[in-house]
């Protein structure tokens, strides 16, 4: 979808690894962007105190979202979330509008995204 845009995202995995750890190839690139996209999807599952399954998104997305809103500032992040009425959200970040990950989303993140200063146009989705 980014690229339908003429963006160029950047895919932590198919980028090399060149000996660094996990964190600092993280670090490496995550100083180039101007905006971040975080899906929060229910990867993970817990056991909430009254015994029900909650699921959450997994810990090092939790992470990597306060990186990017400290790094960047919430205005250059968008949250992607799964629609999941077991979904843990993180509690800190509760009141920002999240993005949910259905529907119309591609177009929703690409106003956000021209809303930031990209030039993007919403026509080629």
């Amino acid at each position: 979808m980014l690229e339908q845009l003429g963006l160029h995202p950047i895919i932590l995995h198919e980028k090399e690894d060149q000996g660094r750890t996990v964190i600092e190839k993280f670090i490496d690139h995550a100083g180039s962007l101007g905006a971040a996209i975080v899906l929060l999807s229910p990867d993970d599952r817990i056991e909430g105190a009254d015994h029900n399954i909650m699921h959450r998104a997994r810990q090092n997305v939790i992470f990597e979202l306060g990186y990017f809103l400290g790094a960047l500032g919430r205005d250059r992040v968008i949250a992607l979330h799964k629609v999941d009425p077991n979904l843990e959200m993180p509690s800190d970040y509760i009141g920002v509008l999240f993005k949910r990950f259905e529907g119309d989303w591609p177009y929703e993140v690409g106003k956000e995204l021209r809303a930031m200063g990209d030039d993007v146009d919403l026509n080629t989705l």
